[in-house]
């Protein structure tokens, strides 16, 4: 019987090489600054001078409380600073004629010290009254409300009319969007790979209305989570128009990744079978069935974790009429 010839097969050489790759991870939205409005003082609620869901910009006034009450406590304690200057205006006339006559025995010692007890008594009461003033014209000023941050402003939680107190919780709350973060996190196997181009990588998000956003890592926790065995990180993105918003999901991608002495062979060069995957490597002019561990995909190729060195020749076709130890012939492909 006339015995077949041995197939033909096409080989790849094998050859480390540094290999560019991109990385995809689902992401989380979240604000960059969000700020609780709180007042100050406690008084009806008389002016809101704001839209819900508007933009607002630090500076701008938010709400208005009735001011009559800290308009008279003002002018008041004003009054009270000026009675007290007066005060110490006499007192200081009165101590410097009893210096004089002290000095010419006109007067007692007792007398003197009287009067300069008078002057510090009217000076300290002085600084008590501008203290004073001082305090109530902080307590006016508070009666108008200004936002801390730019950002855009939740519904309002008091209507106008209503009594606020200084227990009362937040008036609205306003959330900065621009920049906006994305949270995201690197399996830790991904993260070994990474680790050494870290600063050369970039990073973009997914934006559904338009091309991705170019942003950077801003955050990288110290540690791996033991539980999902994975490393929280968080990228900055531009959002000036404010349409990506806190609490959406999205992708991140990561470009410019080197990974270095990489072993990469074709799709088409790897078998699978119970009991894993393999290639056939050609050696001394025979198929010898090798087992792999494969990667990631890299365009149309796997990357080899384990299981070639990266001098080897492997066996691109003819796969299937191949068995371990059998005899071939080869063609350059």
């Amino acid at each position: 019987m006339r015995q077949m010839p041995p197939p033909t097969v096409t080989t790849f050489q094998i050859s480390p090489q540094n290999i560019e790759i991109d990385y995809i991870y689902p992401a989380r939205l979240s604000n960059t600054h969000e700020v609780s409005v709180t007042s100050k003082v406690s008084g009806i609620l008389e002016a809101q001078h704001f839209f819900e869901g508007e933009k607002v910009k630090k500076g701008d006034l938010l709400y208005e409380i009735n001011d009559d009450r800290f308009q008279a406590i003002y002018a008041q304690a004003v009054a009270n600073e000026s009675v007290a200057k007066a005060a110490l205006d006499s007192a200081t006339r009165t101590w410097e004629r009893t210096k004089s006559l002290l000095e010419s025995n006109a007067v007692s010692k007792q007398i003197y010290d009287n009067a300069l007890g008078d002057f510090e008594s009217a000076k300290a009461n002085l600084a008590a009254a501008a203290a004073a003033a001082r305090v109530a014209k902080v307590d006016l000023d508070d009666t108008k409300i200004y936002a801390a941050i730019d950002g855009i402003a939740s519904q309002t939680k008091v209507d106008v009319g209503n009594y606020i107190s200084l227990a009362s919780t937040s008036l609205v709350t306003i959330t900065k969007l621009n920049p906006i973060y994305a949270e995201f996190s690197f399996p830790d196997r991904d993260f070994q790979d990474l680790k050494g181009s870290l600063n050369d990588i970039s990073i973009y998000l997914d934006n559904p209305n338009g091309d991705p956003l170019k942003g950077e890592i801003s955050f990288q926790d110290p540690s791996v989570n033991f539980k999902t065995s994975t490393i929280k990180f968080k990228g900055r993105f531009p959002n000036e128009d404010g349409l990506l918003m806190p609490g959406m999901f999205t992708r991140i991608y990561i470009k410019g990744a080197i990974l270095n002495n990489t072993i990469v062979i074709p799709q088409k060069a790897l078998l699978q079978d119970p009991s894993g995957t393999y290639v056939y490597v050609l050696k001394d002019g025979k198929a010898n069935k090798t087992s792999v561990r494969i990667g990631r995909t890299v365009n149309e190729s796997f990357i080899i974790e384990s299981g070639l060195n990266g001098d080897e020749t492997i066996i691109m076709d003819n796969l299937t009429k191949l068995r371990q130890g059998m005899p071939v012939n080869t063609a350059k492909g």
